[in-house]
């Protein structure tokens, strides 16, 4: 397609899922109003996954996507 074989640009996006692991593990979003997890997935323009983190529901979108 003409484009280059490095990655380029990253989108990044977080998504909170309900769990039922009531350990250390899991948190509220009170944004969401979610008890769960949270997963943080940074994509290429292919929509290749290039970054995944799994945390708690409580850590904010932009300290994962930090942390990632």
């Amino acid at each position: 397609q003409g484009r280059s074989a490095r990655t380029s640009f990253v989108i990044v996006d977080a998504q909170s899922v309900k769990t039922t692991d009531l350990t250390k593990n899991s948190g509220y979003d009170g944004a969401k109003k979610i008890s769960g997890i949270k997963r943080h997935m940074a994509v290429d323009i292919n929509g290749l996954p290039q970054a995944i983190l799994v945390i708690r529901a409580n850590v904010l979108d932009r300290s994962g996507a930090l942390a990632m």
